[in-house]
């Protein structure tokens, strides 16, 4: 059910609304990206078969052993068809891990409009942003603000030395 009407209290199904919408945003915006980025359009194809399970699914060979420690799952998985083998593209932990942490970021953490919110330089946007809970992520003129904002200037001027081609540069 979606919220209509004014001052109408929306239920608890909006939650589930917003959710899913940006679910299924980030699904899009995901899949969108792979033409833009592969070489061509047969590349495109296979990295989306990929991603889609089509070509296999395969965990890494440590999983098995973890795996058959805890009452054989191991052996039952490879019975279902589950496949362990060679994955050299990925790191285990540490880039589970990292992901993680960056969706902890982007989920639960503020976006630039809620932390400037009360300096309306050019938006007008979350007047009545009661949703912020975290006061500490708010922008005011401050040394640790200023601090913050000097790093960051300086870890983006420092990665200009990598090379990073242009995203349509193949069209």
């Amino acid at each position: 059910m979606f919220c209509s009407g004014r001052g109408s209290r929306c239920s608890s199904s909006s939650s589930i609304v917003r959710v899913t919408g940006w679910l299924v945003t980030m699904l899009a915006i995901v899949l969108a990206w792979v033409p833009f980025r592969a070489d061509s359009i047969e590349g495109a194809r296979n990295v989306l078969a990929g991603m889609f399970g089509l070509h296999g699914f395969v965990l890494p060979d440590d999983y098995f052993r973890y795996l058959n420690k805890l009452f054989g799952l191991g052996d039952y998985l490879v019975s279902i068809g589950l496949q362990f083998g060679s994955t050299a593209h990925f790191k285990g932990a540490p880039e589970v891990a990292s992901l993680i942490i960056l969706l902890f970021i982007v989920v639960v953490l503020p976006n630039t409009q809620q932390i400037m919110r009360h300096y309306h330089l050019a938006f007008e946007t979350y007047k009545r942003d009661e949703h912020l809970k975290l006061r500490v992520f708010e922008w005011s003129p401050t040394l640790v603000w200023i601090l913050f904002t000097a790093c960051a200037f300086a870890l983006a001027v420092l990665g200009l030395n990598q090379v990073s081609e242009f995203l349509y540069f193949q069209f």
